[in-house]
């Protein structure tokens, strides 16, 4: 059978089972940041711009003109379904000629065919592995991540041209290379530090010092104006917390002494992102679906004053140099080589910012993945084919049924914040209460309104400053007919945020229940003034209304004067 009839039915095989285990989930709810993208009109807007020079306008332009055609949620996670696979497909036909490049150098005395060979199947089970990882879900199956497919599938096209450039001399695709560079950056700027990854993998191919130099700097020379551009755009966000609810997990870490330091907070991010570099390879290794979440926490100061903190941080610093030196063995070393450099420089982006809200997010891990996959298959080079797979069979069987359960904790938005909640290793872990908070919401849209007030008061303990809490368990109680805790909770939002007319207009609910219908007529005035304009229904609901006194109508409040 010729070569390329093999890739076919590898690719194919490709299709069959991500579609296998996505496809059944093509009706799951919007969770997380897709409610804001797809709960409001913004969704449109975004459908009229395909392009600036702003990084994510294509990729959110691509979300809302699939929804401007189709219409539905469906096709849109149908078209994150087929990036997906396309990213898979790259992988596979990039890992092919890698391998290829690398076995040539390791076994020179091997047929060819039997390297051919070889290479397909070390690619083929690199690129499943891929396709059905559990983790690859967090990327795959959450539409807002469309920036992290786009990224990921430019990145890997703009390595296939930057290879084919040295193995087939092709000075040409080195400008290609940087067109796809460009576009992966504009998709997502966290692929600002590909062209280094991607020099390292050209020590796979022989030539000239001269002219592998010439490639390389072009290739950098045409990549820098874009990287400079993003950079730019983005560089308010360098060494700072540009997280929106940073400055309510930041005041909880009061016990490490540093941070109070000018760059204090920085330094410790950059110190618990180097330790997490190891543990997303981890994760990626054994994929343990008993602490995977959407919002994973952990324990800042157990972590910092941990005997092991700062021997992680030498060894992230120390582990490019060792694997540098390595690369001079070219074949299935270098490739091992070239894919930590890959996973190493792109998670560089993690250390850019001070990082506590999101501290450890997994579908970013999705944009580096494919470097674990070269080390993987670098790694399975040195297996025999027929033991390689009788082992894969089984594993891939594991993974996709764990992929299935992270698809499964994305039906709605109740059970996504259910399972992070359940993944908690304490209850009073930093950061916790953003999950507390958003399974509340969850349990106020299920009209739980018992379990939703527990988890606003766990999340007002943790965080006292969140007005947004105050404001919901208002809500819970208003529904249980609890008007003078509602109404206690919406003055103290109102005295965090002046500005939101919600407040206001809720407040005015509360007190027209209990027949405070002056004051409910003062609350709905503010929120009007404030922009909501349902409050002039109320406010002439209320006019028409036979003028009357006050009745005070609950035992446990009196209207205010």
């Amino acid at each position: 059978m010729a070569p390329y009839r093999y890739s076919l039915i590898a690719m194919l095989a490709l299709v069959i089972l991500a579609s296998f285990l996505y496809l059944p989930f093509l009706h799951n709810g919007l969770i997380f940041d897709d409610q804001g993208l797809f709960s409001s009109g913004v969704i449109y807007d975004y459908a009229q711009t395909p392009f600036d020079f702003r990084p994510r306008t294509f990729p959110y332009f691509t979300l809302g003109f699939a929804s401007v055609v189709g219409g539905t949620i469906e096709g849109n996670r149908v078209v994150s379904l087929a990036l997906h696979i396309l990213c898979a497909w790259v992988l596979y036909l990039l890992l092919r000629a890698l391998l290829t490049q690398a076995l040539n150098i390791s076994r020179p005395n091997e047929d060819a065919k039997q390297t051919c060979r070889r290479a397909t199947i070390f690619a083929f089970l690199g690129a499943t592995w891929f396709a059905i990882h559990p983790i690859a879900v967090y990327g795959a199956g959450y539409l807002a991540q469309r920036t992290i497919l786009f990224a990921t599938l430019f990145s890997l096209l703009s390595l296939w041209f930057f290879r084919r450039a040295f193995a087939e001399n092709r000075a040409a695709d080195v400008i290609t290379a940087a067109l796809f560079y460009a576009m992966a950056l504009f998709s997502k700027e966290h692929a600002i530090m590909l062209p280094l990854a991607a020099v390292a993998l050209a020590s796979l191919y022989e030539g000239s010092f001269r002219s592998h130099f010439k490639r390389i700097a072009l290739y950098l020379l045409l990549c820098l104006p874009v990287a400079v551009t993003v950079f730019l755009s983005k560089k308010h966000i360098v060494s700072t917390s540009y997280e929106p609810d940073a400055a309510n997990i930041i005041p909880q870490l009061f016990d490490i002494a540093i941070m109070s330091k000018p760059w204090g907070q920085w330094v410790v991010s950059m110190v618990m992102q180097a330790g997490f570099f190891f543990d997303y390879i981890t994760f990626w290794i054994v994929p343990d679906v008993r602490v995977l979440s959407v919002d994973m926490r952990f324990d800042f100061s157990h972590i910092w004053f941990s005997w092991h903190a700062f021997p992680k941080v030498i060894f992230f610093l120390l582990s490019p140099i060792l694997v540098i030196y390595f690369l001079r063995q070219k074949g299935v070393v270098a490739l091992f080589c070239g894919g930590f450099l890959y996973c190493w420089f792109l998670f560089l982006t993690e250390l850019s910012s001070v990082r506590f809200q999101e501290p450890f997010v997994l579908y970013r891990s999705y944009l580096w993945a494919p470097g674990y996959v070269m080390m993987f298959v670098a790694l399975c080079a040195r297996v025999s084919i027929r033991w390689l797979v009788i082992t894969a069979i089984p594993v891939f069987v594991v993974c996709f049924l764990l992929a299935r359960d992270r698809l499964t904790s994305f039906a709605t938005e109740a059970i996504v914040w259910k399972d992070a909640a359940s993944k908690l290793e304490s209850a009073s872990l930093i950061g916790s209460d953003r999950i507390y908070y958003n399974r509340g919401r969850a349990y106020l849209q299920e009209k739980r309104y018992v379990e939703a007030i527990d988890d606003f008061s766990r999340t007002i303990q943790m965080s006292p400053k969140v007005y947004q809490a105050y404001y919901n368990r208002a809500l819970a109680s208003y529904a249980l007919k609890q008007n003078a805790a509602a109404l206690q909770d919406l003055d103290r939002a109102a005295l965090l945020n002046q500005k939101d007319n919600l407040i206001q207009y809720v407040r005015g609910l509360v007190l027209e229940q209990n027949g405070c219908a002056d004051a409910a007529v003062v609350a709905y005035s503010t929120s009007l003034a404030l922009g909501n304009k349902m409050a002039q229904l109320k406010l002439d609901s209320l006019a028409q209304k036979t003028p009357r006194k006050e009745i005070y109508l609950s035992s446990d409040m009196k209207c205010p004067a």
